[in-house]
Formats: structure tokens, C-alpha cells, sequence
């Protein structure tokens, strides 16, 4: 596969790590098939990238800001955590965090406190989306950047990946590999999904599927079940492998790198890990080694969290000041296998 280049993009929710079990369908195809001709899908056009720099020194200074982590307890989220306040500090800000531990209630409760506070403007990273107008109304009524997942009506901009584009760039490197490996045969597409998070998962998971098809033609076979944890994962996909005795090309693709995680974890316990070729999101430090040395993880997209607050607080010091910011923040993307990795990583050490 080689190099693979920086591109723009919009989202993460490579950081769920939500309490949940979920759900699985089934598209009711064949779970085999010769190769398709490619469908005549598109590739979405590049939005605009917002790049990472250095924060100006003392351009926060006075200002109270706020955070609002969607769950310390994923390694992704709290990389963007230690972003914000590491940015924070160098502007010269008062930063003041709060974990909603992927509750709703606890967000709202976050922004509650940030009115009491007095903050100045907030970045607001939770994970429900349909409870984000409750949200936006509970906190104070200041700047907000919406982060990952659209936090509308309050949000003035949004920092996250283009879901359209970095599921689309992974679903195709996917189905080269197929296609160079395989002639585009295999037997299962296996989508693990979470539904809670809106607009980002339909868009990241269905270019995932457009990306794929674009090479190896449409989907057969196809199973979406929809997952909030790592061990739900791995319940979920034990059930989809006794449906798929024999079968030994069964492509899995996730929105975050745990639920990808939980697939092969699943795998392995059933004695069937050479059968499962994964592709996931996130690139986050859990995953580094596994992208690097499992022959069965394809690729994955890197957004570098730890330096998002980077792009998040210089611009809501920008909103709270005034000035006029980009409505989407677009974050730099890669995508990244075993050989490409240090690229994006250049001090890993596995």
C-alpha cells in the first residue's frame, strides 16, 4: 500500500467508549460472491484543513475557557483533553474541564457549572446528539465550538474530521487490498456502528461503504450491528462468526479502534483470527502496535487528537474576541498501516 498522504477532514468519534450493548441487521445478501465491477461512486471532494501550529503565547490571558470531555476513559478523548489544556495554557487561559463520562445529564450538568463559572466561551465535546439542543440551552449563552459531533443550535463552529471523507479514504484503501489480494472475493462486510452519534456515524460508516464499493463494486453480505463498547463488540461479532462457519474473508470496518478491537478479540477466542481483515478509525496509542505488527489489521486513520486543541482554542479565543473563525474546523487526517504508522508516529516503539 505505501505512503499514504495528509488529507482534510471533520470528526472523531473514534472516542465513544459509551456503557451500552447495541444491535446488529443484516442486509439478507449472499455472503458470497465473485468480484464485482466497481460501482461508479464518486470520492467526496476535499474539504478545506485547518493546520496544526503553535498557540500564540498570552493570547488567552484574562479569558476563562471551558471543556467538555465526552469520557476520560477512552484513550482518544482524553488525548484531546491533554490538547486543550496543554493549548490553554500556553495561550495563558483559565481552563476549566469537566468529564461527562458519555452521559447526557452529566454534560448538561458540565455546562450548568460553566454558567456558574462564569466562562467565557466553551469547547463541548459529548456524545449524544439529540440532546444537544438541551445542552446548549442549560449552559451559558457564549461561543461554543462543537467537537466531533455537531452541537447544535449553540455551536459557532465545529473541530472534528470530515466523516464523509476519512470513512471514504479508508473504505477504498480497504478494498485495494481486497482487490490486490483477494480479486475483490470475500465473504461478509461487517459494519460496527454507533448509532447514538448521529450524522457522524451515517456519514463516516456509509463512506466507508461508497469507499469500498468504489473499488471491489457493491456491498454483499452485508451485517451493520451497532456497538458502544469494546466488549459489546466482541459479544456482537462472536454471534455474527457462528453464522459464518468456514468463511475466511470476512471484511470488518468500525468507527473507533476498540470496536474494531472487539471484533478480534472475538476472532481469536474462536480460533478464526486469519479469517477477519479489519480497517478502523482513530489511530489512537491502544491501537499503534496492533496497525504496525497484526497482518489482519488492513489500516486505520490517524487524526492526531493530542494536538487538537491546537486548532480549538486559538479560534475560540478568536470567537470570544469577536473576530470571525471558519464554520467547520476541518482536522488533518492519514491513513495508515503497517508501514506507514511511524509516519504519523515517528517515535513508536513496538
Amino acid at each position: 500500500m505505501g505512503a499514504k498522504r495528509w488529507c482534510a477532514a471533520a470528526f472523531a468519534v473514534a472516542a465513544l467508549g459509551v456503557a451500552g450493548c447495541g444491535s446488529s441487521s443484516d442486509d439478507g445478501g449472499s455472503d458470497t460472491a465473485a468480484a464485482r465491477p466497481a460501482t461508479n461512486v464518486t470520492a467526496p471532494k476535499a474539504a478545506e484543513t485547518v493546520r496544526f501550529g503553535p498557540v500564540e503565547a498570552g493570547s488567552g490571558r484574562g479569558l476563562k475557557l471551558g471543556y467538555v470531555s465526552a469520557a476520560e476513559s477512552v484513550t482518544f478523548n482524553h488525548l484531546v483533553t491533554v490538547g486543550v489544556q496543554r493549548a490553554a495554557r500556553a495561550a495563558g487561559a483559565e481552563l476549566v474541564t469537566c468529564d461527562s463520562q458519555a452521559d447526557a445529564q452529566k454534560a448538561l450538568d458540565c455546562v450548568k457549572s460553566f454558567k456558574t463559572q462564569g466562562v467565557d466561551g466553551y469547547l463541548l465535546y459529548q456524545l449524544a446528539a439529540d440532546s444537544s439542543q438541551q445542552i446548549c440551552a442549560a449552559g451559558p449563552q457564549v461561543p461554543v465550538i462543537g467537537v466531533s459531533i455537531e452541537q447544535e443550535p449553540c455551536q459557532r463552529a465545529f473541530l472534528a474530521v470530515d466523516d464523509t471523507a476519512v470513512g471514504f479514504a479508508a473504505g477504498r484503501d480497504l478494498g485495494e487490498f481486497f482487490k490486490q489480494r483477494f480479486d475483490c472475493d470475500y465473504d461478509a462486510y461487517v459494519s460496527l456502528e454507533y448509532s447514538p452519534a448521529g450524522r457522524s456515524n451515517t456519514d463516516r460508516m456509509q463512506g466507508y461503504a461508497d469507499g469500498f464499493a468504489s473499488v471491489c463494486g457493491e456491498i454483499h453480505g452485508k451485517r451493520k450491528l451497532d456497538v458502544a463498547t469494546t466488549d459489546a463488540a466482541r459479544q456482537q461479532f462472536n454471534d455474527v462468526l457462528t453464522t459464518l462457519p468456514g468463511r475466511d474473508k470476512i471484511v470488518t470496518v468500525g468507527i473507533a479502534d476498540f470496536v474494531v478491537q472487539g471484533a478480534l478479540a472475538a476472532a481469536k477466542n474462536a480460533g478464526r483470527a486469519d479469517d477477519v481483515y479489519v480497517s478502523a478509525q482513530g489511530a489512537d496509542p491502544s491501537a499503534h502496535c496492533d496497525i504496525k505488527n497484526d497482518p489482519q489489521w488492513i489500516n486505520d486513520a490517524a487524526y492526531l487528537p493530542e494536538r487538537w486543541g491546537e486548532i480549538g482554542i486559538p479560534n475560540l479565543i478568536r470567537l470570544i474576541r469577536g473576530e470571525r473563525v471558519q464554520a467547520d474546523l476541518n482536522v488533518p487526517f492519514q491513513i495508515v498501516d503497517s508501514e506507514t504508522i511511524e509516519d504519523a508516529y515517528p517515535a513508536l516503539k513496538c
